[in-house]
Formats: structure tokens, sequence, C-alpha cells
């Protein structure tokens, strides 16, 4: 969370601060893409894991840590189907939805960013999601950014393959919807979870673009 700090204040992230901004990507991908569960929901209230998140300006409450874990999980599960699958309020997690003219599912963009996914080598382990989820969109900046790292780590020339790979999803994809998504989850969410993930996400949408006219 560290390296969020870092790019905010215009610094070059090189190799550690890449793999950390990738593990951001990974994070936000978890949550959006499914509820929390049991197994997850340990990881977040790790003091370790809370505390870096604290440090980075994402505050969830201390009764995240203190809540029954039952009461809590139930809590997590109602918000994340009152935002995003009862029908109401929700908001859609597809892209297409955003982008395309007639603002329905399974668009254009669907097939363009599946073809993505294989240019860049990602294989899409959940097939009962359209590929341009947002969690699998975030899930491939991720994937992006580790193998960036990975190069960089062993002086590799290919680095500059994956930070352009990167450039071209965020500028042709993400930029184009996910900003405005979370800012909307933002505005709209009631437990301060998702809204705290919400506003980590628009905070780093808008590093990364910013990244991205830079380079």
């Amino acid at each position: 969370m560290e390296s969020l700090a870092t790019q905010e204040k215009g610094l070059v992230a090189r190799p550690e601060e890449t793999k950390e901004i990738g593990a951001v990507y990974k994070l936000l991908s978890r949550v959006f893409i499914r509820e929390v569960d049991a197994l997850f929901l340990k990881q977040l209230r790790t003091e370790c894991f809370y505390e870096t998140l604290k440090s980075a300006g994402i505050y969830f409450g201390d009764e995240f840590l203190s809540q029954d874990e039952e009461r809590l999980l139930e809590d997590l599960a109602v918000e994340y189907a009152r935002l995003f699958i009862v029908p109401g309020c929700n908001f859609f997690l597809y892209e297409s939805v955003y982008t395309s003219p007639a603002k329905m599912l399974y668009g254009e963009s669907t097939q363009q960013v599946k073809k993505f996914y294989q240019k860049c080598g990602m294989e899409i382990v959940d097939k009962t999601l359209m590929p341009d989820h947002i969690g699998l969109e975030l899930e491939l900046m991720s994937y992006l950014k580790q193998k960036e790292a990975l190069a960089l780590e062993n002086g590799k020339q290919d680095a500059s393959k994956w930070v352009e790979l990167q450039k071209e999803f965020m500028t042709a994809h993400l930029d184009e919807w996910a900003a405005q998504f979370f800012a909307a989850v933002f505005e709209t969410a009631e437990h301060q979870f998702y809204k705290e993930m919400a506003k980590l996400g628009k905070k780093l949408m808008e590093i990364e673009m910013s990244e991205v006219t830079q380079k």
C-alpha cells in the first residue's frame, strides 16, 4: 500500500513497488468478484493487513475487527447483494453496460477484453463470469504488474512489453468506466468496507492513469 503513496508523489515504482500495486489490484479483484467468505475475511482481519490498509487511508472502522465473524459475514453478504445482485439500486459489474451504445451486457467490449486476455497469456479460471467483469479486468492488471516486476528483477528487456500492455488496457478499457463504477459504489455503499474499497479503487485508477499519461 505504501507504493500508492509513492506513485502519488510522482516517484518511479520499481519492482517492489510494482509488485505492491499488483497486490492492490489483486485485492480489489477479490473484493468485487464475489462476496466475502470466511477465508478472505480472516485475511482482511489480520492486524498487519488491517494496519497496512489503515496507513494507506483505508479505514473500515474498529468494529470491523471486533464484530462477531458470522454477523459480519452476513452483513457483508447483504451489502454485496444489495449493491450488485438484487434489482434496484445495484451496479452492474460489467464494462459493456457502461460503454456500449445499448448499455447492455455482452457488448463489443466483452469480446475485445477476452481477446486481450489471450494476447497477454492470462487464462480466465472462473468461466461463469463474462470477460469484462470488473474483477477479471482488475485481475489482468495484477497479472501484468507481476509480469513486469519479474522481468525487472531478472534484468530482462521485455519489462517494457508488460508496461505497454498495461497502458493499452488502461486506455482502451478501465479508463472508460472503472473510475465511474468506483465513484458510484462509494456514494451508494452503506457498509464501510465496500465504501472504503471503492475509494481505494478510485484512487488507484487516478494514480495509474496519471502514470500512463506520463510514460
